[in-house]
This record gives C-alpha cells, sequence and structure tokens, in this order.
C-alpha cells in the first residue's frame, strides 16, 4: 500500500513539474538582439521599463534600437503583447519623429521586425539615408543580466 502512495506521489509530482516548465521558459521580448544584415543592435525588455538608452538622459524605456540607422529609436510604450506578438511605439532621439513596430517571435529566439504603417528608420547605406525594409530578423545575442 505504501509503495503504491508513493508511486502515484511521485507520478503527481512529476505531472506537476512538466507543467511548470513552460512557465519557465524565457520571455521572447527580452534580451540583445542584432540583424547582421543591416548592422542593427536591439536590447528589449517589453516586460519591464528598465532600460537606459546609451547617451540620454536618466530616463528608462522598454528598449532600444541603434547602429547603422538613424539616430537611436527608444521603445516608449508597449500598445499590444501577448506570447508571440508585440506591438511597440518607437520615438527617436531626435525627438520628431516616431515608428510603430510590430514583433512577433519565432524559433530559436528570432523576432522579426515589421515596420508598420509610416517608414520613418532609415538605414545608412554609402553615406546617404535609405528607407529600412518593411520587415528584417533580429537574432539573439544574449539575454539581459
Amino acid at each position: 500500500m505504501k509503495q503504491i502512495v508513493k508511486r502515484c506521489l511521485s507520478l503527481f509530482l512529476m505531472q506537476c513539474a512538466l507543467c511548470a516548465v513552460p512557465c519557465l521558459a524565457q520571455r521572447p521580448f527580452e534580451g540583445v538582439f542584432h540583424c547582421q544584415e543591416l548592422d542593427i543592435n536591439a536590447e528589449l525588455n517589453l516586460y519591464e521599463k528598465d532600460i537606459k538608452v546609451p547617451d540620454a538622459l536618466d530616463e528608462l524605456c522598454y528598449g532600444f534600437l541603434r547602429g547603422n540607422i538613424n539616430g537611436v529609436w527608444a521603445a516608449l510604450k508597449v500598445i499590444e503583447m501577448d506570447e508571440r506578438k508585440a506591438v511597440v511605439r518607437m520615438a527617436s532621439d531626435m525627438g520628431f519623429e516616431a515608428q510603430t513596430i510590430e514583433l512577433t517571435a519565432g524559433e530559436n529566439g528570432v523576432l522579426t521586425v515589421k515596420l508598420v504603417k509610416d517608414n520613418n528608420m532609415k538605414a545608412v547605406k554609402e553615406r546617404k539615408y535609405v528607407k529600412l525594409p518593411k520587415t528584417f530578423e533580429l537574432l539573439p545575442l544574449k539575454p539581459l543580466p
């Protein structure tokens, strides 16, 4: 009888552990990312406003994009977010341009970025500004500390 109770208890605990594993999965919209093709870096944490924009005042945001683009773009507002998709409003460090982006989490932590509506983000190519492609991918480099 004791063995049956032990076996049932161990099966129950294993089921509880298996159910808890998805809860421990890494949050897809948090970490440091890079787009090799466009030379863009991103530091994101869409779950908490705890990232300081480089060379900015002490104001915290949800993350930023920088690199071979026109300025540093800070994520100021998370419009909507679920397990696999987030819509974020970003503003340039110049202060007069804004862009809504849609992030979709894919396999192996890759984020697909889609520029929504107007395309205000520009890439620097041969010392000239050119429009970024409507979609591009950010590959994960490392989780945030």
